[in-house]
């Protein structure tokens, strides 16, 4: 592993519980319902709480030889799946607002991508130094 992938792990338990905390307060002051908005925050959160595990992983299982951007693509995939796995949820729950549903979900998708992209600073932070930065074979016409 990754010497400095402990201190991610240190970071993802502080945002995650942070994230119930907030969540759990939500719910119990209907929050949620009180101020719109609030659900955007708590996305964005929960992008990035996933956007950190993403980075975790990608620095543990990942060789160094993939491109920065190649990495890139998968901390918004993992993210991406976990954000629609979640509207998928609360379609089932019946917690979806039908008359908004599709701008919200569309609205819910950006802030979790955003969130996933604000953890970016971490893969550069502990990435290895001899990480690429662009893959070479896309600009050597392999």
């Amino acid at each position: 592993m990754h010497k400095k992938a402990g201190a991610i792990l240190v970071i993802i338990f502080i945002l995650s519980t942070l994230l119930v905390m907030l969540h759990n307060a939500a719910l119990e002051g209907s929050w949620y319902w009180k101020f719109p908005w609030f659900d955007l925050v708590m996305h964005f959160l929960g992008g990035l709480v996933f956007g950190c595990i993403s980075v975790w992983i990608l620095l543990r299982f990942f060789s160094e030889k993939h491109a920065f951007t190649y990495l890139v693509w998968w901390l918004c995939g993992i993210v991406f799946v976990v954000g629609i796995s979640w509207e998928v949820f609360e379609y089932l729950a019946d917690v979806a607002f039908a008359e908004h549903y599709l701008l919200d979900t569309v609205s819910d998708m950006i802030m979790d991508l955003l969130g996933g992209l604000a953890a970016l600073p971490l893969l550069l932070a502990f990435r290895s130094p001899t990480l690429k930065e662009s893959d070479d074979s896309l600009h050597a016409g392999v």
